[in-house]
């Protein structure tokens, strides 16, 4: 059987290797084909980076100055724009004094800038041409030296009318104050007037000299601004897309010639990958043919095993559903904190720190804490506090801690509000309510804190005085139904103050609770003036 195994492997090799070739001959025959197309490509691409290459020796200009004129011609556009701008703006100013309506002296201000730009920039651009022979730096040096005196010269003529109105306004103030301080008539007048009109008719000259020349250095400017501009653009707008294009060029000739290269490639590619194909598909047959022999040599082993662990397994899975079957339920503290006047200062701050050292221990999980008030109707008081502990305590406990000091917060800003005034002290009331709070979380582990003397005062009860026999007291209880239901409740009453009693009297309230809780079902694990707490 194994011998025609083989046999049947040398035909399959005899015939992948010549499916190998016939596929290797048509992938030859394929990239001859591809390869022509790519060389004609090739050829194409050469005479379009040939003529771009002339283009730009003709034009002159390396690609670094491309970008330099690019530079200038953003910078004499803005320059432009601001002449523009002034331009407008004083033509629009002039033609005011003219007209009132608004779109004829827009009209008239841009007509008065537009058309000597326009003249400047037929001026400029076909001087080059016209002459040739004469230096046109010269020229545009001359023409912004004409710009700077004009409005050097607009400047002064400002300067000096501004002065010599200035002059004449203080004297006009001298002499009026001189009047003023010595009572005289105005003498002079005349005198006086006519230097006045004097001095405006300086004044409105060195004004209108002023104007007139800045309107000419606005337009001479202006026009200069717009020429270089022109000129730098145009060499950008003409040279830039040649270098571009030769870019684009240069890159599709290096895809080209990597295409080449693959095409050429492509058959002694395909050759190794078919080769390396058929190799593994051999090698695959190999191992499938010894693989069946092994199995069918050692399959009664190998069932055997398999079935010894699928058992093993089976049990291991029974026995973690069985000890980890049922989760725990978070548990639920109550907190019993008496309020009533018989707990002095000291006992209620103690009692008060009780409560934080409580909230402390919660852990993660959704563990509850109620606090309950003992007074003269604690039965019907709401809960003081709640707080509920997070799901998670974090990776390193972070989320719990965040949470204990959040609910340590707010313990403390409710008890700030709690003072131990009340008259009465119904501790049975109290846990009567925390039985019903407990009934609220069925299955979880219970367990009931009290901070009180334990010293009852109500329901025809008064612990305070010296108590008889516990027993009566607690059948009277019992036929009263004071007695709740607390089962799987574990109490520790803690805080159980000695003071201002005697020995008896403390002995007989401890015997007097503890046949109470166990009574009610729950199992007291602590009766004790001191209030260590549990631990968790």
């Amino acid at each position: 059987m194994f011998g025609m195994a083989r046999k049947q492997l040398r035909s399959s090799t005899t015939n992948w290797e010549a499916i190998r070739d016939l596929k290797v001959q048509e992938a030859r025959l394929e990239a001859e084909v591809d390869l022509r197309r790519l060389e004609e490509e090739r050829g194409v691409l050469d005479d379009r980076k040939g003529a771009t290459e002339r283009e730009l020796a003709r034009m002159g200009e390396p690609e670094a100055s491309v970008r330099a004129h690019e530079v200038l011609a953003r910078r004499w556009g803005a320059l432009t724009l601001l002449a523009a701008g002034i331009a407008v703006a004083s033509a629009w100013w002039t033609a005011n004094w003219f007209l009132s309506l608004g779109w004829e002296k827009a009209l008239l201000a841009v007509t008065v800038f537009v058309l000597p730009l326009i003249g400047w920039a037929a001026l400029l651009t076909f001087a080059g041409d016209a002459l040739r022979e004469w230096d046109l730096r010269k020229i545009f040096a001359g023409m912004g030296l004409a710009v700077v005196l004009c409005s050097a010269a607009a400047v002064a003529s400002l300067g000096w009318a501004r002065m010599l109105g200035v002059g004449l306004q203080e004297e006009q103030r001298q002499v009026q104050q001189y009047e003023i301080d010595h009572e005289t008539v105005n003498v002079g007048g005349e005198v006086r007037r006519a230097r006045i009109e004097s001095t405006k008719r300086l004044v409105n000259g060195f004004a209108a000299v002023a104007v007139v020349l800045l309107a000419l250095a606005g337009e001479v400017a202006a026009g200069l601004a717009y020429h270089e501009y022109a000129r730098h653009r145009t060499v950008v707008r003409t040279v830039g897309p040649f270098y571009e294009r030769r870019a684009g060029l240069m890159g599709a000739l290096a895809q080209n010639a990597a295409e080449q290269e693959a095409v050429r490639k492509r058959p002694e590619i395909l050759y190794a990958q078919l080769t390396v194909h058929g190799l593994q598909a051999e090698a695959a047959q190999v191992q499938a043919v010894e693989a069946e022999e092994r199995r069918i040599r050692s399959l009664s082993p190998t069932m055997r095993w398999v079935a010894a662990g699928f058992a093993v397994l089976i049990g291991l899975l029974i026995g973690a559903a069985l000890a980890f079957g049922e989760t725990a339920k978070p548990g639920i503290t109550v907190v019993v904190l008496d309020l009533s006047d018989s707990v002095n200062a000291e006992e209620f701050t103690e009692n008060l720190r009780a409560v934080e050292g409580a909230i402390r221990q919660l852990p993660s999980g959704g563990a509850e804490l109620r606090v309950l008030a003992v007074d003269d109707a604690s039965f019907g008081r709401a809960p003081l506090f709640r707080a509920l502990s997070p799901a998670e305590a974090g990776r390193f406990g972070e989320y719990l801690d965040d949470w204990r000091s959040a609910a340590l917060r707010a313990w403390k800003k409710r008890a700030a509000n709690l003072k131990p005034l009340a008259r009465g002290s119904d501790v049975i009331g109290a846990v009567s309510r925390a039985a019903i709070e407990f009934e609220e979380a069925p299955g979880a582990t219970r367990r009931l804190l009290i901070l009180s003397d334990m010293r009852q005062v109500g329901r025809g009860l008064n612990f305070e005085k010296p108590m008889g026999d516990s027993k009566q007291i607690l059948e009277r209880v019992k036929r009263e139904g004071m007695i709740p239901e607390l089962r799987s409740v574990e109490v520790w009453a803690l805080g159980v103050d000695t003071r201002g009693i005697e020995e008896s009297h403390w002995r007989r309230l401890k015997v007097f609770w503890s046949e109470f809780f166990k009574g009610a079902g729950a199992d007291l694990k602590a009766f004790s003036p001191n209030r260590r707490l549990p631990e968790r």
